[in-house]
Parts: structure tokens; sequence; C-alpha cells
């Protein structure tokens, strides 16, 4: 199974993922709104779709860690020189659970750095590239064939 999308798919995509709304994009595409919202449940045109939403999320937890650090001084600043108690005690309370002190559990300290291992490193790949599977056409018409093939109702 591959992912076979029409041109014209691939501008609806663009401007589905630029943020405009459905009726102006089929108007733009010279399409119905009908047409497009079938063009957004084909399975092709779906895995398209997350896969750019993920790398836009990815680059933008990219772009907020590469800007923490000036972050982290605007906090600092305002907890060492604010004029208020309470607007100091305030930052500092934020810092302290940014960095996950405040709950460790939280999963927040070293945010997004990922392992510092090599076995670490390899298993996250491994975790990675299975859920990048999970997403594409083919890993779900396998996994719903096997469903069947077990006798499963349910996708």
């Amino acid at each position: 199974m591959t992912e076979e999308v029409s041109p014209l798919q691939i501008k609806a995509i663009a401007l589905i993922l630029s943020g405009r709304k459905s009726v102006e994009i089929a108007e733009a595409l010279d399409v119905t709104p009908q047409t497009l919202s079938r063009w957004k449940s084909e399975p092709a045109v779906k895995a398209i779709l997350n896969r750019s939403k993920l790398e836009m999320l990815h680059s933008a937890r990219d772009r907020l860690q590469v800007s923490a650090e000036a972050a982290v001084n605007g906090l600092v600043e305002i907890a060492t020189k604010a004029e208020s108690d309470e607007t100091r005690r305030k930052a500092c309370v934020n810092i302290v659970q940014l960095v996950g002190l405040a709950d460790p559990s939280s999963g927040l300290f070293a945010w997004g750095i990922g392992g510092t291992s090599l076995q670490e490193v390899v298993e996250e790949e491994l975790r990675q590239q299975y859920i990048r599977d999970l997403a594409t056409p083919d890993f779900i018409f396998r996994r719903r064939q096997e469903q069947m093939e077990e006798g499963e109702d349910h996708p």
C-alpha cells in the first residue's frame, strides 16, 4: 500500500496545515467542501497530514528549547529583582516547577533531551520508529488483517 495523493490533494494538505478554513480551502481549489472532507478522511492524506503535524510540533518544541535560556534568564531576573515580594515568590515557584523539582515524577526535569546512555538512545529511537510505523497505512492494514484472522471484530 502506497501513499498516492494527487497534486490537488497536496495543495489541500498545505492549505490545511496553514490553518485555513475548510470552506476557504475548497473554494481556493475549486472543489466542493464534501470533496475536501472526503480527501481528509483518506488514509494516505491522513498519514501525510499527521506526519506534517508531528514535524510542526517537533519544530515548535525545538524552537522552545532554544529560547529556554532567555526565558530562564527572564524568570531569574524577576525572581531576584522584582520589587514585589509576591512577584519574586511566584517567579521562584515557577522556576522550581519548571525544572521538575516540585514533582520529579512529572517527567519535566530535562524535558525533551532524551537518553544519556547508548542503550537509552537506541531504545528511544526504536520506540520512535515503532510510533512512526503505527501511523503508516501499511501497518494499519496489516494489523487489521491480523485482527480479522484472529476473529476480532474491532479495529
